[in-house]
């Protein structure tokens, strides 16, 4: 019925003592929640200057042991129960420069229809800046 979804940067950082430790960075997304799940909706972080990620190259991620943790909390229709699932990515699992192929299309009766068969499909994009 509905959903929440939150990411997560965790990343290793050095303090201004010289001190090594793991940091927690909530990204701040466009949309977190979606009030009908029925279809689908894209978790959107804009990578700006107030972003952790911003400035960051592939290599330094990697060597921070960057990991981005997405949680996902929604409410099962069938049941009426909260439903949660997590899953981390690693740097070189992220697909930078590109995005995921629309997966909602119409059919010429104009009913919406989700295509799973492009679930995972991404395609390049041009870098913006």
């Amino acid at each position: 019925m509905e959903a929440h979804v939150t990411v997560t940067l965790a990343i290793d950082e050095v303090s201004p003592e010289g001190d090594h430790f793991r940091r927690l960075h909530r990204l701040t997304l466009l949309v977190a929640d979606s009030p009908v799940f029925a279809l689908s909706f894209t978790v959107t972080h804009i990578i700006d200057e107030t972003s952790p990620v911003f400035g960051r190259t592939l290599a330094e991620l990697d060597h921070a042991n960057a990991e981005f943790i997405v949680t996902l909390a929604g409410v099962d229709s069938t049941i009426f129960a909260t439903m949660h699932a997590r899953h981390s990515y690693t740097p070189e699992e992220i697909r930078w420069d590109h995005r995921l192929v629309d997966t909602i299309t119409r059919t010429p009766e104009g009913e919406t229809v989700m295509d799973y068969s492009k679930f995972h499909l991404v395609e390049a994009i041009s870098p913006v800046g």
